[in-house]
């Protein structure tokens, strides 16, 4: 923004909102002001568990929303999960063949 469009700014365009300050009053004044940020802060807008305290007076047990969040996050990560598996069980093979080729020598000598 340059100077001049600056100094074309009524005072009224620098003014806050005041429509945010306006519904937590009402929501305070209803009660319901505890229940709004529980609500609000439990969860990050991608679903993952946020603030603890907000999730205490939602009245959730932490343990399981982790739990689930953990399982939610390795499900994200299908490719990595399916590599791994196929990783491992191609490690698995390989000892086998190799314990049994191991099995095989014993036997010969």
């Amino acid at each position: 923004m340059s100077e001049a469009d600056a100094e074309n700014l009524s005072k009224s365009d620098l003014l806050d909102r005041d429509t945010l300050t306006k519904f937590l009053v009402n929501q305070s004044k209803q009660g319901k002001l505890e229940a709004y940020h529980a609500l609000k802060n439990a969860y990050s807008l991608d679903g993952l568990p946020a603030m603890k305290v907000a999730r205490r007076t939602k009245g959730e047990s932490l343990w399981v929303a982790h739990v689930k969040a953990s399982i939610v996050r390795v499900l994200a990560q299908r490719e990595g999960l399916v590599l791994g598996i196929v990783i491992g069980i191609m490690i698995m093979l390989s000892l086998r063949m190799e314990s049994v080729g191991n099995i095989v020598q014993l036997v010969k000598s």
